[in-house]
């Protein structure tokens, strides 16, 4: 699920949206921020929420007809894990916004873990940031 962009805006415009509200990000100013960082911020990744998992046997996936209902081992209520490239960056509860569907996140890994995520399928970590891209990624984030 990453229909709305709440925040897709925020490395050029400074803003977020958080709860419906748009809030200004600290240290989102372009003036401030090296040329090369802010346009890695302005990147779209996909981000996933997984509503669940569940095995099933070959037999079965070739038996399923539309109107078919697959059970996940889920609670309406639980906590969903958020993703970006396959790997887990928090976790949230879903929520109706208008007529779709919405996360609203209960935790949020720090900076370094969601950098880690980034770095593409298989790597153990992202190359490290250095310099001023480093120094304007922190001071966004505090």
């Amino acid at each position: 699920m990453c229909g709305n962009r709440a925040g897709a805006g925020a490395p050029g415009g400074g803003r977020v949206a958080q709860g419906g509200l748009s809030q200004p990000v600290p240290g989102a100013d372009k003036k401030t921020m090296p040329s090369d960082l802010s346009s890695i911020l302005s990147l779209e990744v996909p981000v996933i929420v997984v509503l669940g998992e569940r095995r099933m046997k070959v037999a079965d996936v070739l038996a399923l007809v539309p109107g078919a209902i697959v059970e996940l081992p889920k609670g309406a209520g639980e906590e969903l894990s958020l993703l970006v490239n396959n790997k887990q960056i928090g976790t949230g509860t879903a929520v109706k916004v208008g007529e779709n569907f919405g996360l609203r996140i209960t935790y949020i890994g720090d900076v370094k873990s969601r950098i880690a995520a980034l770095g593409g399928p298989g790597s153990k970590a992202a190359p490290p940031l250095e310099g001023p891209a480093a120094e304007a990624v922190l001071a966004a984030q505090t």
